[in-house]
């Protein structure tokens, strides 16, 4: 599988898979939602008025940045979903996460 450099922001998270499956799957569409409002700092948004869409696939290099204690602090993350953000985490910086074609996301910046 090739591998590619995306301009993140334009490429809606749901549209990327691991090898465990789709990114979307793994953990809820409103959680992906919620993860992206926290680190926004949009605390008074209600995770149901936003659109899948406007989760980019650029949240993962954000997510990657961070150490074990900031992850944690997400809003609306059980033990369960921040286990399987870990694995998916884990799949990013091993360049594991795939777009619909099979090519393969660089996440130069971690």
């Amino acid at each position: 599988m090739s591998r590619t450099e995306y301009d993140l922001a334009a490429n809606p998270i749901q549209d990327f898979q691991c090898p465990s499956g789709r990114l979307i799957d793994l953990i809820r569409p409103t959680i992906w939602v919620q993860i992206f409002l926290h680190l926004q700092r949009d605390f008074k948004t209600r995770y149901d008025d936003v659109e899948l869409d406007a989760v980019d696939i650029s949240l993962l290099r954000e997510l990657l940045g961070m150490d074990e204690r900031r992850l944690k602090q997400l809003a609306g993350l059980g033990k369960k979903s921040r286990e399987k953000l870990k694995t998916i985490l884990c799949y990013a910086a091993d360049g594991k996460i795939f777009d619909g074609h099979g090519r393969a996301v660089v996440f130069d910046e971690c």
